[in-house]
């Protein structure tokens, strides 16, 4: 039997798991949120009903929670299967995971201090990257959980809400410390129901010579200003830092790039943007337009130096539709329901000159409560490509490369399921377009579970 037809026969072997797994998972959880009879309700319960893994340690949690410390965590994974292409001439299996813990404290609880609060948070992570069998570029690394390997410390920083102290609700955000601007900037929260690297985190920006990841951190801050509760424009200014999210820092560069310190700059980056809530239904949404300037020197493809690099993206996301819940009894009045239809999709260009991924394209339509009875599932369909620089291209035909990288892609489908609310069980699909981005490496089916337990 020839390798077309393995694949094409474990891929309808994979496809029959999951289709299993999925309606499985339904019927055991179809009722999990359902409230139980007085009688029922025992300790395990109300574990089982809570809000963490870990529950309220006998009361200690509430405890701190009411004086301003809050500590949190979770554990993610993926089991992922290579079930055809890629490049290995047979299925593969590979398992990677993330731990993060994380602190924070409000100093009004804490010392009276209206406004201020700190966070921070440690991370770990380790496995196997299946991206070893599939041959895709780091960016569409069919994991998202492969950048910072083992412990890294992440954030430690002060941020101040101005509260009521103005017409308009909490008019100034300030925030400063060691900070990652990839968690204020080009937010797209929904992209999280997706698993590959390229719409998860990377969004074509970390292909560049910017540093854009969850392992990156670097001395600076934003501020943010918000006028009315439907407009903002917030601007950062950062510490850069070449290979600033390299496994081998662990988080501690504090004094930034070490063998070269003359080669650390800065980072600046702003964004603007616009969250209306449409019709009746107020349906949210969010437009923003952002830019960002990495002062690291670097060169072009043709050689000439450049003091930095810039790029700039677009991102939409909207409710296209909400499911209305029944009128309440005896009022008549109806509450605007969490499950609907959501579309989100996200563009960013650099210059070819001294960018590899100039433009990069994605979109998804995402459903919460597809199936009844699930109303806290998730169903997320979407679609991401980059193309790759002609500069570059033009540079090594004049070196003498044959072989370029043209434009790379992935298609993808997730569906999470909600076992309860601190776990949750993900089976997902990506097709990978041209890993790698030359075509030398077939095109690769990956199926895969991920697992989310908060504690």
């Amino acid at each position: 039997m020839g390798n077309g037809h393995r694949a094409a026969r474990t891929g309808r072997g994979f496809g029959r798991f999951f289709a299993t797994a999925l309606a499985t998972l339904t019927a055991l959880t179809a009722h999990a949120g359902a409230p139980l009879p007085r009688d029922a309700q025992t300790s395990a319960v109300k574990w089982w009903q809570g809000k963490t893994a870990s529950g309220p340690w006998f009361g200690l949690r509430p405890t701190l929670e009411e004086k301003g410390i809050s500590i949190s965590g979770y554990w993610k994974s993926n089991l992922s299967f290579l079930a055809g292409g890629g490049r290995s001439d047979r299925t593969r299996s590979a398992f990677d995971e993330e731990i993060k813990l994380a602190l924070r404290l409000d100093f009004e609880k804490l010392a009276g201090i209206p406004g201020l609060s700190a966070y921070g948070n440690v991370r770990w992570r380790d496995g196997r990257n299946i991206n070893e069998f599939v041959g895709a570029s780091a960016m569409f690394n069919p994991s998202a959980l492969e950048s910072g390997l083992g412990w890294r410390f992440g954030q430690a920083y002060l941020t101040w809400k101005s509260g009521d102290r103005f017409p308009a609700e909490n008019l100034i955000t300030l925030s400063a410390g060691w900070q990652d601007p990839y968690y204020f900037f080009a937010q797209q929260p929904l992209s999280k129901q997706f698993s590959n690297n390229a719409i998860v985190s990377n969004k074509g920006i970390g292909a560049n010579n910017a540093v854009w990841s969850s392992s990156y951190s670097a001395w600076g801050g934003y501020l943010r200003i918000q006028p009315v509760n439907w407009l903002y424009a917030q601007a950062g200014l950062y510490m850069a830092i070449p290979e600033g999210s390299r496994s081998g820092n662990h988080g501690l560069d504090f004094a930034g790039y070490a063998p070269d310190p003359k080669s650390n700059g800065l980072y600046y980056i702003g964004e603007i943007g616009t969250t209306p809530r449409i019709g009746s239904s107020q349906l949210p949404g969010k437009y923003a337009f952002g830019g960002m300037y990495f002062g690291v020197e670097n060169k072009t493809f043709s050689s000439c130096s450049r003091s930095g690099s810039y790029q700039f993206y677009w991102q939409a996301g909207q409710m296209l539709w909400r499911e209305h819940a029944p009128a309440t009894e005896g009022t008549g009045a109806r509450h605007l329901d969490e499950q609907g239809l959501h579309a989100i999709t996200f563009v960013s260009f650099s210059p070819p000159e001294n960018s590899r991924l100039p433009f990069y394209f994605q979109a998804g339509i995402l459903y919460r409560g597809l199936i009844p009875d699930r109303d806290a599932d998730w169903l997320a369909i979407g679609f991401a490509s980059g193309t790759y620089s002609t500069d570059k291209i033009h540079a090594e035909e004049a070196n003498g490369i044959a072989v370029h990288q043209t434009y790379e892609g992935v298609f993808e489908v997730d569906y999470e399921t909600v076992i309860t609310r601190f776990v949750s069980v993900k089976p997902f699909f990506e097709y990978l377009i041209r890993p790698g981005g030359t075509g030398k490496i077939p095109n690769a089916s990956v199926f895969g579970l991920s697992f989310d337990v908060k504690f």
